[in-house]
């Protein structure tokens, strides 16, 4: 089962930095894709292209939808 929860944003040079959960797989790197919602794969073993393309196609519109509703 995953996690889920709260995360503070703190700020690191130029970026903006997420901490993830202490009991979250990670691996060296990570991928994500990014515009309203954050989809990362903290192993990265999906590539950023194929996040970007479920974030775009699938999960952004469910959220518009979901927004419209409440």
């Amino acid at each position: 089962m995953g996690v889920s929860g709260k995360r503070r944003i703190y700020k690191s040079g130029g970026s903006k930095v997420m901490t993830l959960f202490k009991d979250l797989a990670t691996g060296d790197t990570a991928t994500a894709a990014a515009n309203r919602l954050i989809l990362a794969d903290p192993r990265a073993e999906i590539p950023e292209e194929l996040l970007h393309k479920w974030l775009e196609e699938y999960l952004e519109p469910l959220v518009a939808e979901w927004r419209k509703q409440k």
